[in-house]
């Protein structure tokens, strides 16, 4: 047996795809264009472990997240597609949506709000967590729960 086999076996699931991936050309689609990916480290981007979802989950206080990455994150704990909604741009109203790409009354489409992802992930998870008043409250009491729940499932 060659040592690249020896070397191969010491590998996850996912390093083998990733392995198989590096030789192959591959459509990335989260794009919306026909952009090619030809390294697997591009491609490992795609996934994304409990603990880097919950970084990303807990950076974005106060934020309203594309359904594309909502779904990247979801996916991370292993729970389907959140329930992403359209938003509408009402800069004008007290602490209303503002959108910088969009003007005032349109529609943002596919988006989910930071702390109902976080409330959905704990509900989909069956973790018990504190509700709380405000968004960034709310989503910092998620996030807390969702920590201690991936601590309490390593040891």
């Amino acid at each position: 047996m060659s040592t690249v086999n020896k070397s191969f076996r010491k590998y996850s699931v996912l390093h083998r795809f990733l392995a198989l991936c590096e030789r192959s050309v591959w459509y990335n689609r989260d794009e919306g264009c026909p952009s090619l990916i030809r390294s697997g480290q591009a491609l490992l981007q795609l996934f994304m472990t409990e603990q880097e979802a919950l970084k990303d989950l807990c950076n974005s206080d106060r934020a309203i997240i594309k359904g594309v990455h909502a779904r990247k994150i979801a996916k991370a704990f292993g729970i389907g597609n959140p329930p992403c909604d359209d938003i509408q741009d009402n800069r004008s109203e007290f602490k209303g949506a503002h959108f910088p790409d969009l003007k005032e009354g349109e529609w943002a489409r596919d988006v989910i709000d930071a702390s109902v992802l976080a409330c959905w992930i704990c509900t989909g998870l069956h973790i018990d967590y504190q509700e709380m008043y405000g968004r960034g409250s709310q989503l910092r009491a998620c996030c807390a729960a969702i920590d201690s729940f991936l601590k309490s499932n390593e040891k």
